[in-house]
C-alpha cells in the first residue's frame, strides 16, 4: 500500500451517521488512529477509494507501511 494514497478517518457510533474527521495521506490517518485511546478505535475506520480498513486491518497497514508507536 502506498503511504502517500489518499484516505479518510471515519467515526461511526453505534445508532448514528458515520463522520468524516480528517483526511490526508494514509501514513497520517494511520498515525492518526493509533493516537487514539486503545477502547475508542473499534469506533473507527479509514477509507481508501471505496475500501473500508477497520481497526485491525489499520493495525496490519501501519506494521506494512512501517509505523510504530
Amino acid at each position: 500500500m502506498d503511504k502517500d494514497a489518499q484516505a479518510t478517518l471515519h467515526h461511526r457510533r453505534m445508532g448514528r451517521v458515520d463522520k468524516m474527521t480528517a483526511d490526508g495521506r494514509l501514513e497520517d490517518m494511520v498515525r492518526r488512529f493509533r493516537s487514539l485511546a486503545q477502547s475508542k478505535r473499534p469506533e473507527y475506520f479509514i477509507m481508501i477509494g471505496g475500501t473500508s480498513y477497520g481497526p485491525e486491518k489499520i493495525e496490519n497497514l501501519a506494521r506494512e507501511l512501517g509505523i510504530e508507536d
